[in-house]
């Protein structure tokens, strides 16, 4: 199940977020930096929950009619079980429904799995940064 998270709700499931984002992120960004961005009116926080435990995340930031799609990321145990495309789904969804027309994300060139599922929903690729990324360098 995806559930898009209320600003009241935020506190509860910062810390499970965190988590994930360490985990998963060579790079990740700091429990301060996701509170921070969260606090944003025109960012959104969205869940994937398996049996109850928070198992991924995306983290959108909306400047309509687009978005930014500034994280994503799920739990190792939870890879390749379809949460990311879930994710990707029901952000785009929830985006189309307040009249976003282009979401724009940044990927690192060696992350295939993630290269693969934005293919999944016909993303392309309309620039590239260099040495955007640190640690390794990209």
């Amino acid at each position: 199940m995806i559930k898009k998270i209320g600003r009241d709700s935020l506190p509860i499931f910062l810390s499970s977020v965190y988590e994930i984002e360490v985990a998963s992120n060579p790079n990740p960004w700091t429990e301060d930096q996701i509170r921070l961005e969260l606090d944003l009116p025109n960012s959104d926080l969205y869940c994937a929950f398996q049996s109850n435990k928070l198992v991924g995340f995306s983290i959108v930031r909306t400047y309509p009619p687009e978005a930014e799609l500034l994280e994503i990321a799920v739990c190792k145990a939870f890879l390749n079980m379809g949460v990311g495309t879930l994710l990707i789904n029901e952000t785009l969804t929830s985006l189309k429904r307040i009249g976003i027309k282009t979401l724009h994300l940044e990927v690192r060139k060696n992350n295939q799995a993630a290269i693969n599922l934005y293919r999944k929903f016909s993303f392309k690729e309309v620039g590239e940064r260099k040495e955007y990324y640190k640690g390794p360098v990209e």
